[in-house]
């Protein structure tokens, strides 16, 4: 904008220097007379993030939903028309607005806009791109919540979260997800970035260091005993279902996806565009794309030799019968009601996590039934979004997806379901998805299409 002087008086304020540095706000001191308008260009390229949850889709913050519940805590179907207003689904669909005064969004004056920065993947604490830090104090609590389970239930549920990428990523809450955008409206460019009036993603990144997921993956090796060739091996696994799930689901929004990993080197490579090469796509990653690759290859070679078997979910939910007590006693911090027998439609707040497990007054074995009935939910979920279409009835519906689930599910299922339900094409078992991940199964269900595509890395 013409004619805007630079505050020279917020030395004397920290707060007010910080306050202008981070939104753009102008100072009416430097500033007594009216600024000439802005000059809007048709758009302007920028990044920001987005916070991604598997229950509810893209969202603003990182609690979704109020304390009260939204309409998935009361009614089992899906409201009338609901998925016809897209405005839900895409918080970046309407213009800003200013949750301060009642005037246009953004106010040179004010610090209302959708934000966005000028360089992709910045390490900054404030405007940091990079999901790992969150992603390692998630892990972090759950592994202070299993510690404290007797050995031999540690070992179990420590062995479902090596091998299985669905646990791990499920486990995820709430990701950020990194976003290019072009912006057009009303812009105000700040100092490290820009307030606008409009926003649209055009493709989204999930930036992430190995280190840190290796060292997810060897908290739970070091309990089992492992080795780490095996553990770059389901480190490698994960990452591979993480680039597969989020490429598919962010499908679902019309937008491209692209997992990318930090790196040192200064390699340029050919062909590749992005703003910063400190994140680098995995099939141009020199590490992954190499070294962890090779060894992912001759782990999982050996395994298919040895005929290793995998977790069975059957017996996650039994042995913690061996308790000397099955019953949780500790002082509950949730507003989650227990309701007798078990109806999965009935729980206040969707999202189940290990980590409830030490602050939550539950049988420990119908807890688990539990748990396990909404990973088969996430993995169903997963094939669904793969083929583009409609979930099934049931995950026995669908071949065998063992392997790349790294948990074994067919004799949990056959044991849970009469087997004329389980034949029924009418028939929704407790692990559908429409129980547990109404939103996207919804967005599912509005955009289905024929299957034309297999789950997983051919």
């Amino acid at each position: 904008m013409n004619n805007l002087s630079r505050c020279n008086c917020t030395s004397k304020n920290v707060q007010k220097i910080n306050l202008r540095h981070h939104h753009g706000i102008v100072c009416t001191i430097c500033n007594p007379n009216e600024i000439d308008p802005l000059l809007v260009p048709s758009s302007i390229s920028a990044y920001r993030v987005w916070y991604f949850s598997h229950e509810y889709g893209f969202t603003n913050k990182s609690k979704p939903v109020s304390n009260a519940g939204t309409w998935s805590t009361h009614n089992d179907k899906l409201p009338p028309g609901f998925y016809q207003d897209d405005d839900f689904l895409t918080p970046w669909s309407n213009s800003a607005r200013c949750n301060h005064f009642d005037h246009k969004a953004p106010n040179p004056y004010c610090s209302c806009g959708y934000y966005s920065v000028k360089n992709f993947g910045i390490d900054d604490h404030l405007f940091s791109h990079d999901s790992s830090r969150e992603i390692l104090r998630r892990f972090g609590r759950i592994n202070r919540a299993i510690e404290g389970l007797p050995p031999k239930d540690k070992k179990t549920i420590a062995e479902l979260f090596f091998y299985s990428p669905v646990a791990k990523t499920y486990e995820i809450l709430n990701i950020l997800l990194a976003a290019k955008v072009d912006l057009t409206g009303m812009i105000i460019e700040c100092e490290e970035g820009y307030r606008s009036e409009y926003i649209k993603p055009t493709k989204m990144y999930l930036l992430l260091g190995f280190n840190e997921l290796f060292n997810i993956s060897n908290y739970f090796a070091t309990i089992l005993g492992k080795d780490q060739q095996e553990t770059f091996y389901t480190t490698y696994k994960w990452i591979q279902y993480l680039e597969n799930y989020f490429t598919q689901v962010t499908k679902l929004y019309n937008l491209d996806f692209e997992l990318c990993f930090s790196t040192d080197t200064d390699k340029k490579i050919e062909n590749f565009r992005l703003a910063n090469l400190n994140y680098l796509p995995i099939k141009y990653h020199p590490f992954i794309n190499g070294k962890v690759r090779e060894i992912a290859r001759v782990v999982e070679s050996a395994n298919m030799i040895l005929k290793k078997e995998l977790p069975n979910l059957k017996n996650l939910v039994f042995p913690v019968q061996n308790l000397n007590s099955n019953v949780i006693d500790m002082r509950s911090r949730t507003r989650t009601i227990y309701k007798g027998n078990i109806d999965y439609r009935q729980w206040e707040g969707r999202y189940r996590s290990i980590e409830l497990f030490n602050i939550s007054r539950f049988n420990l074995n119908e807890y688990l039934d539990m748990y396990c009935e909404i990973l088969l939910s996430f993995a169903q979920l997963n094939i669904a979004l793969s083929s583009n279409s409609i979930c099934r009835g049931n995950i026995l519906a669908y071949p065998d997806m063992s392997e790349l689930f790294g948990f074994n599910y067919h004799s949990y299922v056959e044991n849970k379901y009469e087997a004329s339900n389980l034949i029924d094409y009418n028939f929704k078992a407790n692990h559908h998805p429409q129980f547990w991940f109404p939103t996207i199964n919804g967005l599912l269900e509005k955009n289905n299409k024929t299957p034309n595509q297999k789950f997983g890395n051919e």
